[in-house]
């Protein structure tokens, strides 16, 4: 699950600024710099989450290593 947010989080990044209007939000809502606060919290969370996912993946490798062949 943290892996998907991690990647919908990095695609959101690169999507949201090309296609959406900054100005926008300004007018809308009446706050100055409100897609750059908005922005930066998906970068944040976007951050968390793959540290979180790299955290999870170590300590599901060590839990439950690969099994063996004979």
């Amino acid at each position: 699950m943290f892996g998907s947010l991690t990647a919908i989080g990095i695609i959101a990044v690169f999507f949201l600024p090309w296609y959406e209007d900054p100005q926008s939000y300004t007018d809308d809502y009446g706050i100055e710099g409100l897609f750059d606060i908005l922005m930066s919290c998906i970068r944040w969370m976007t951050a968390a989450f793959g540290v979180l996912t790299a955290a999870l993946l170590m300590i599901a490798r060590r839990v439950e290593p690969t099994a063996r062949q004979p």
